[in-house]
Order: C-alpha cells, then sequence, then structure tokens
C-alpha cells in the first residue's frame, strides 16, 4: 500500500516512469555542484534551529491571566 502510494505521488509530481526522489537528487546535485551541499546542510541547519526555537517556546510558554 505504502509503495502503491509513493509511486502515486510520484506520478502526481511529474516524475517519470521507474524514476525515484534519489534520482532527481543526483540530477540536482550534479547539475549545480557545490550549491547543492551549500542548500542541503543550509535546510538541515535551519530545520534543527527551528526545532529547537519551537521546543523553548512551548517548554517556556506560561498561559496568561494567572
Amino acid at each position: 500500500m505504502m509503495d502503491w502510494l509513493y509511486h502515486k505521488i510520484l506520478w502526481f509530481c511529474g516524475f517519470r516512469e521507474g524514476e525515484h526522489v534519489s534520482d532527481m537528487l543526483a540530477r540536482q546535485k550534479k547539475r549545480i555542484g557545490w550549491v547543492w551541499w551549500l542548500i542541503s546542510i543550509s535546510t538541515i541547519v535551519g530545520f534543527l534551529g527551528f526545532s529547537i526555537w519551537l521546543l523553548w517556546h512551548i517548554a517556556t510558554f506560561v498561559l496568561g491571566g494567572s
């Protein structure tokens, strides 16, 4: 079921038959070189930073009016 859903989502996004997300990432890496690494690392660091900020925000949240 999950494999079928995965392939339907890829088809909906315009991937060719038998093509996977890893194929697209390999093409991007080949096409833009070192910028691909910069974008990938920035995305991971940004997500990690957002997760830490959100965790801190939730942990220190105080309900007003009490």
